[in-house]
């Protein structure tokens, strides 16, 4: 999708404004296609901007939504890369507060085999702390 390209592109060169443009336009384009997993890589992208911009909080709540609707629409590999980003942000934050919705996704998701050791890393990474240990 065009739009989303020159919103990451704008982000690699630091132009934040004109990348949050894109990605509203991108985020438009493709709701009126219901494309969904469009909508969450660019609600990723959405993310990385925050991130650059020091929004910790409602960086936060977009990766809480990726998690959920990443497991809903059977997406293994946003998953297991939003989680890792999850992860990152609850080490960061040193709160180590993770929603009970999110602790109970990420101890009871079924991932094929072969992401399973990404999952493995975001826990190490900082989700450790957050239930049974199940993986």
């Amino acid at each position: 999708m065009p739009a989303l390209n020159l919103a990451i592109t704008n982000i690699r060169l630091g132009k934040l404004d004109q990348a949050l443009q894109s990605i509203f336009e991108a985020i438009k384009i493709a709701q009126n296609r219901n494309d969904h997993e469009c909508i969450l890589g660019c609600l990723n992208w959405l993310r990385e901007i925050l991130c650059r911009l020091g929004k910790k909080n409602k960086e936060r709540k977009i990766l809480e939504h990726i998690l959920i609707t990443s497991s809903t629409l059977s997406n293994p590999m946003l998953f297991s890369l939003t989680a890792i980003n999850y992860a990152q942000l609850i080490r960061e934050s040193h709160d180590g507060k993770v929603p009970h919705k999110i602790k109970n996704l990420m101890t009871n998701i079924d991932l094929p085999r072969m992401w399973h050791p990404l999952l493995v890393l975001a826990f190490k990474k900082g989700l450790g702390c957050m239930g049974n240990g199940k993986l």
